[in-house]
C-alpha cells in the first residue's frame, strides 16, 4: 500500500495535469476469533475514512493545480493578482469589516476568476484589447457561464465553499446589468462590490498585454464615471480617499 502511494506521489510530481488521487486501506486479523467477513468489513470502513481525508486533500490539490494553470495561460500575472488582493484588503480595512469577512474577502480576491481555466486563450485575451472584436453567440455564452463553472468547483471544495456564492456573483454590476444573476445594489455581497473596484483599478494602472496604462488620477476619474452603474458609489468614494492619501 505504501509502495502504491509513493508511485502516485511520484506520478503527480512529474505531470502538470490534474493530480491523481487514490484511497487505500487495509485490515489484518490478529486473532482467529475474527472471520474473513469481519476483517474485510474493517478494511472497508478504514478505506472510507481514508477516502474522506484523501478527498479533502485531492480537492485542495485540484484547486491549486487549476490556479497554476490559470497563471500560465492568463495575461493577468501573479503580481497583478497580488495587487487586486492588496487593494481589496485595504478597502475592507477602510470599511472596518470584521475579521471573518476580511478572511472571506482575501480568499475571494485570490480565486474569483478560477472559472477562466475553461475558456480558450483567445477569449482570455479579449478583455484586454482596446478594440475587441464582436463575440459570437457561443463565445458570449462561454464567458457568461464561467462564473458558474468556478462556483461548482468552489462548492465542492472545503477550502472554497465559504466563498462559493460570492465567486458566482463576481461579474454582477451595481445597476443590475451584470451576470449571471442580474443582481443590483446591495443585493450584491459587499465583498463583491469591493472586489470589482479593486479589479478595475488594478487593470487600469498595471501593465497588461494590449492595454494602455493610465494614471492613478485618470483611473479614479473612470471609477467615478462608472459609480452607480458598475460600482457602488459609496465604496468608490471611500476607495478614492484611500488612494488619494498615497498619491
Amino acid at each position: 500500500m505504501n509502495r502504491i502511494r509513493r508511485q502516485v506521489d511520484s506520478y503527480n510530481l512529474k505531470q502538470n495535469n490534474l493530480p491523481l488521487s487514490i484511497s487505500l486501506s487495509l485490515a489484518v486479523s490478529e486473532s482467529p476469533d475474527y472471520s474473513l467477513e469481519e476483517v474485510f468489513r474493517m478494511a472497508d470502513n478504514n478505506m472510507y475514512t481514508e477516502k474522506l481525508e484523501q478527498g479533502k486533500k485531492a480537492r485542495s490539490e485540484i484547486v491549486s493545480s487549476l490556479m497554476s494553470s490559470l497563471f500560465k495561460r492568463s495575461i493577468m500575472d501573479e503580481g497583478a493578482r497580488a495587487q487586486v488582493q492588496e487593494l481589496s484588503i485595504r478597502l475592507g480595512m477602510a470599511l472596518m469589516l470584521e475579521d471573518s469577512r476580511m478572511a472571506k474577502l482575501e480568499l475571494l480576491a485570490q480565486v474569483y476568476d478560477l472559472g477562466k481555466v475553461g475558456l480558450p486563450d483567445h477569449l482570455l485575451r479579449q478583455s484586454t484589447l482596446k478594440n475587441p472584436r464582436e463575440l459570437t453567440e457561443a463565445e458570449r455564452e462561454a464567458i457568461y457561464r464561467h462564473p458558474e463553472t468556478v462556483y461548482r468547483i468552489a462548492e465542492a471544495s472545503p477550502d472554497l465553499a465559504g466563498v462559493a456564492e460570492m465567486i458566482l456573483r463576481h461579474h454582477e454590476n451595481y445597476d443590475g446589468s451584470g451576470y449571471p444573476l442580474g443582481l443590483k445594489g446591495e443585493e450584491i455581497p459587499l465583498e463583491n462590490r469591493i472586489l470589482s473596484i479593486a479589479i478595475a483599478y488594478s487593470a487600469m494602472t498595471s501593465p497588461r498585454s494590449d492595454s494602455e496604462i493610465i494614471s492613478h488620477e485618470e483611473a479614479l476619474a473612470e471609477l467615478h464615471s462608472c459609480a452607480g452603474s458598475k460600482f457602488d458609489p459609496k465604496l468608490v468614494n471611500v476607495f478614492t480617499g484611500m488612494i488619494s492619501d498615497q498619491i
